[in-house]
């Protein structure tokens, strides 16, 4: 497939999947929770920020199967009160327990689940017990790390790949993972006009 350009902040409908790169391979597509515009970039004395925003998230709950949900998250504000280095369980690792109470008790809270042929939402309240393949959905606010404002040199580019130098105090990842990727170098390329890029390192091209 040839590199796709596209105009400067599109709407992202992939949920990049990143690895350390020196080479972008274009092609994968990832769902998410819901699309959003990126946020505004500002330029000051060499770094760039991105604005605030909101975000919309899939988080599985596996982690706490047959729990009620307020409990486990009053359980994880109890552990995280005596240790704050303490290990919670996954669903926190991204989202503070006190977030996640907080959309509770707003009903901020949807939980998916497959049916036949379509998908189940559910607004629950911390008395909900989850349930086997539970999903979560709800509303975070990202704030991305500030990177240095500079340009990415593409090496070369064809039909399958775009090979670049990655600049260096640019993340690869989304920062923080959940969210845009407009500080990053795939969002930086995104930015560019490029769409539809899978990151990889030059040893995971082994396999092509």
């Amino acid at each position: 497939m040839r590199s796709q350009r596209a105009p400067p902040f599109r709407k992202l409908q992939a949920l990049l999947s990143v690895c350390l790169i020196g080479c972008i391979v274009q092609g994968g597509r990832y769902a998410i929770a819901g699309c959003l515009v990126p946020p505004p970039v500002f330029k000051e004395h060499g770094v760039l920020y991105a604005a605030p925003y909101d975000y919309e998230v899939r988080v599985k709950l596996g982690c706490i199967m047959g729990r009620c949900i307020g409990d486990a998250i009053k359980s994880a504000q109890e552990i995280q009160a005596l240790d704050e280095t303490a290990e919670l369980p996954s669903m926190f690792n991204a989202i503070s327990p006190g977030w996640w109470l907080k959309q509770l008790n707003s009903r901020g809270v949807r939980v998916e689940r497959c049916a036949w042929q379509h998908l189940e939402f559910e607004t629950i309240d911390p008395d909900y017990v989850v349930q086997e393949g539970d999903r979560a959905r709800l509303m975070i606010h990202v704030h991305e790390r500030a990177a240095p404002d500079v340009e990415i040199q593409v090496l070369h580019e064809d039909r399958n790949f775009l090979a670049i130098s990655k600049p260096a105090g640019v993340d690869v990842f989304a920062n923080p993972s959940y969210g845009s990727v407009r500080l990053s170098v795939v969002g930086m390329l995104e930015a560019m006009g490029y769409s539809n890029l899978y990151p990889a390192t030059r040893r995971s091209l082994e396999k092509f």
